[in-house]
């Protein structure tokens, strides 16, 4: 299900990017059954007709116009690698006649989503599904670090959004096929997907025997309680604008292994952090809890297996919770990141999962400044979607450069940092990555990208004492 490329490493060095992962299969129409209300012995106008105020997708307003939906074809030339790509999770989905059916369609974009369309084949109307004001993209935990600042998907962004099909109890069995499309708040168009639901017989309802009239005894009235006072929830302050941060002198000498932190990987330690991000003019706030909480294995890994939460909000509004286990080990100067699991609830949506990476992902810190390391990893995620299975597999190389230790002023105050480059590609897409860590406590300072968006961080602490600068 997760399509994007969003990764960490123990340096804090990633947030996100996206992986552009091609749909592998060709879905065709004629899968469907040949016509496009498919073979139920319905015509496409009554598929349409039966599930007319039976569709929903969260965090949209879903309406049925006459006509066809916006097209690819309709986008200005040259727009092709800007516009949103759809990559529906499954190409075939059963259902039951009086159940919800869930398809999960993942759309990638260059800015924030907008619409997303829905048809059936050869039908005189279609599914608007408008996001206003632009959807904020689902997260994707494939990080690769004790760090995880993460941020709102602007950009290229993954959106995993939930089509739901009410089907009613009369609905005929056989398959029936959507088109799915999406358009972002540029108003371009991305080409057209199809996913097919096969809908089995109506289950036999069982006769209820009649019960046993049984006396009733006239209930002895209970005193109501006095109402208690609902208190009050003081407002969120609304977050300020991270201040740029001063212009740093060359990076000087200085080995990395002068920020990694081993403290930060000990059972029964605690780190909390808060840190602002911004991106096209919009600001966030990003709080996490980091406790590394026993030994054990993962994957067939002896591991640190680290427990964390993390809340994301803008505007005062709290949109992202996540919980998370990390698994790590510290061999020498190289920490190794073995995977994650995890459950993310964004906007009402909730999804859970592994991430494992083979081999694991080695953050080296044994490193001089100018020197550099590649590596390729296979990111494997298994997630479930609104009780849907998934499974993702991609393969991603990174090369890591130590660019050696400079002074880096954030909200937090001044401090001397480690900086490391990491430029990554993985299937098609590549981008770039700045990331300056404090000497000494390890905590991430900084972290800017290759398309703008930078996370400070404003404060932090470790068993309760506060990390403060020069």
């Amino acid at each position: 299900m997760e399509h994007s490329n969003k990764t960490h490493d123990a340096t804090g060095r990633r947030l996100y990017r996206p992986a552009w992962t091609a749909l592998a299969a060709a879905l065709l129409i004629a899968a469907c059954g040949g016509g496009g209300g498919g073979d139920n012995g319905q015509t496409p106008d009554q598929v349409m007709g039966n599930l007319t105020d039976k569709i929903n997708v969260p965090g949209a307003t879903v309406t049925q116009p006459t006509g066809t939906p916006p097209s690819a074809a309709d986008n200005p030339q040259g727009s092709e690698e800007s516009a949103p790509v759809v990559e529906p999770d499954a190409d075939e989905i059963n259902g039951t006649p009086g159940q919800k059916v869930t398809i999960p369609v993942s759309v990638t974009t260059t800015t924030d989503l907008a619409n997303l369309f829905a048809k059936v084949p050869g039908a005189s109307s279609y599914f608007d599904a408008a996001f206003g004001g632009g959807a904020k993209a689902m997260k994707d935990l494939r990080f690769k670090s004790l760090f995880k600042p993460t941020g709102l998907r602007r950009g290229k962004g993954l959106f995993t959004i939930a089509f739901e099909v009410d089907l009613p109890a009369n609905f005929p069995a056989g398959r029936f096929c959507f088109e799915f499309s999406a358009r972002d708040v540029e108003q371009l168009t991305s080409g057209v997907e199809t996913v097919c639901i096969v809908v089995g017989s109506a289950p036999t309802p069982t006769p209820t025997p009649t019960p046993t009239a049984t006396p009733t005894v006239a209930p002895t009235p209970t005193p109501t309680a006095a109402p208690t006072p609902t208190p009050t929830a003081a407002p969120t302050p609304t977050p300020t604008a991270a201040p740029t941060p001063t212009p740093t002198p060359n990076p000087t000498t200085g080995s990395a292994t002068d920020c990694l932190n081993t403290d930060l990987f000990a059972v029964g330690n605690r780190l909390n952090l808060t840190q602002q991000g911004s991106f096209d003019g919009e600001v966030y706030t990003i709080n996490q809890e980091l406790m590394p909480m026993r030994q054990t294995t993962f994957n067939g890994n002896n591991a640190i297996e680290v427990a964390g939460e993390l809340s994301e909000e803008s505007n005062g509004e709290v949109f992202t919770f996540e919980s998370f286990n990390q698994y790590v080990r510290v061999d020498g100067t190289t920490l190794l990141f073995f995977g994650v699991t995890f459950e993310e609830t964004v906007d009402g949506t909730t999804v859970t999962g592994e991430t494992t990476f083979e081999p694991p992902f080695e953050n080296r810190y044994g490193l001089n400044p100018g020197q550099s390391y590649s590596q390729t990893n296979t990111i494997t995620t298994t997630s479930t979607f609104n009780g849907q299975p998934f499974t993702s597999t991609f393969s991603e190389t990174s090369q890591i450069t130590y660019s050696g230790q400079e002074s880096v002023t954030v909200p937090l105050g001044t401090f001397n940092a480690c900086r490391f480059q990491e430029n990554y590609s993985s299937e098609g897409t590549s981008g770039s990555i700045t990331n300056w860590l404090a000497v000494g406590s390890g905590i991430p300072l900084r972290s800017v990208y290759d398309d703008g968006e930078e996370v400070v961080t404003t404060a932090a602490s470790i068993n309760g004492t506060p990390v403060t600068g020069n």
